[in-house]
């Protein structure tokens, strides 16, 4: 029995189960789907030189990623933005080499690196407890830029990235929305929660340094007591990319409010002075809705966070996870974010085929293979060019396929919401009506 006869044979969800397990489909079976049902996966399988080594892994996980870079590669990022001094960083252009090999959509999830404390928010009784836990889920996000002086790579509008985490608990789909200006907008959901977001920012050139400060707010609700928290992001700052050693830093001061109690909270994240004096220092406070002090928060970005109340016991709130084997010569990426580019059999049959872990360049620049990255990333980019001089001159205006651009009720800000959809199309493998980007 032929793909197309079995398909019609056992029905759209359970034929796509059955053909990830493997089982019961040799390669030339997942090859002949493919031709069939996602022609982007097929043709980048079989043409592109950088899936050629792709071996129809069926592993959950991996535990390294496959290439090992040079531990003490240096890039003078100063080489890259002298001309761009006074301009729109969000359309500078870098070499492949300055980029670590994954998208700001997947960073963008890397959020959720914590998400366990949202899971004991949930059940915590005590409001401001719940809020302490959400501070922590929101300072955690800090650590994920320890040393991460590589750059993303800029998603393509309509890129999309998924990820579900059975350990965690959550799932999570995110989508370039915006190309100029960037955004990505992400949106996960938990038996415990949903947190959604977008990555608006705005750009500022100093002496010796680039910021990056947030423009929106992340939206988080506990499902128990339909707490809706809205929050602030901390600045992030490039330090020394004319000379010394580079680095990244969080600062400024992240408010919170819970607008189902009137509860809120402010954590101030300092900015390091000589001698890297207050480096990673942050400190807080926590007020009911009457303006009551609960307590007061401090810890470092890159250890720790604590609750202090009179005559109790300091509370460790988050305490930031060892890092992996040979961290440095993988970017210094995280046990989530090794994942986040990973792509297994099971996930080629059910990704939309605008999924960053298809991206070529991205993929080929996690081998090593330099040349072949930046011959892609160039053609890619080429590509984006053409498609949006068509909408210019046919006047067409494309619009995300997942979220849908609003005005925020609560901040009255302007914002991305998911539309909803993906997972449904997802099980049925029914993504015809997306772009062809890659």
């Amino acid at each position: 029995m032929c793909i197309r006869d079995r398909r019609r044979v056992h029905g759209d969800t359970i034929f796509l189960n059955e053909i990830t397990t493997g089982t019961k489909f040799s390669k030339s079976d997942v090859l002949e789907f493919l031709s069939l049902y996602s022609p982007v996966k097929h043709r980048l399988l079989l043409q592109n030189p950088a899936f050629a080594d792709f071996n129809f892994p069926t592993e959950k996980r991996r535990p390294q990623l496959p290439h090992l870079r040079k531990s003490k590669d240096h890039v003078s990022i100063w080489t890259i933005i002298k001309d761009a001094i006074g301009k729109d960083l969000s359309r500078l252009t870098v070499p492949v080499y300055f980029n670590e090999p994954l998208s700001m959509l997947q960073r963008f999830s890397e959020a959720l690196q914590y998400a366990e404390l949202l899971a004991q928010a949930d059940v915590e009784e005590d409001s401001l407890m719940r809020m302490a836990l959400v501070v922590a889920f929101s300072f955690s996000m800090s650590s994920q830029i320890i040393d991460r002086i590589k750059k993303p790579f800029n998603p393509l509008l309509g890129e999309t990235f998924e990820y579900e985490d059975v350990e965690r608990g959550f799932r999570y789909i995110g989508e370039q929305v915006s190309h100029h200006p960037p955004i990505s907008a992400g949106y996960a959901e938990a038996p415990h929660f949903i947190y959604w977001g977008d990555t608006q920012i705005k750009s500022h050139f100093g002496l010796e340094s680039i910021s990056f400060r947030p423009l929106g707010c992340d939206h988080l609700i506990l499902k128990r007591f339909n707490d809706h928290f809205v929050y602030t992001r901390p600045t992030t700052s490039v330090h020394n990319f004319l000379i010394g050693k580079m680095y990244l830093e969080s600062h400024g001061e992240l408010t919170f409010k819970n607008y189902t109690t009137g509860d809120t909270a402010r954590l101030v994240l300092r900015e390091r002075g000589w001698g890297s004096r207050g480096a990673y220092e942050a400190h807080g406070e926590i007020r009911d809705k009457d303006g009551n002090l609960f307590g007061h928060l401090e810890g470092r970005w890159d250890q720790n966070l604590r609750l202090i109340r009179d005559k109790q016991p300091d509370l460790l709130l988050w305490q930031r996870a060892p890092t992996i084997p040979n961290a440095e010569e993988q970017y210094h990426f995280s046990d989530l974010t090794l994942q986040l580019n990973y792509l297994n059999l099971d996930l080629l049959l059910k990704i939309a085929p605008t999924d960053s872990r298809l991206r070529p360049d991205q993929r080929a620049w996690e081998h090593g293979l330099a040349e072949l990255a930046a011959q892609e990333k160039h053609r890619l980019e080429e590509k984006q060019r053409a498609t949006r001089r068509h909408h210019e001159k046919t006047g067409h205006k494309p619009q995300p396929r997942w979220f849908k651009e609003t005005t925020d009720e609560l901040t009255g800000q302007h914002t991305f919401i998911y539309a909803g959809g993906y997972w449904e199309a997802r099980s049925t493998g029914n993504f015809t009506d997306v772009p062809d980007i890659f």
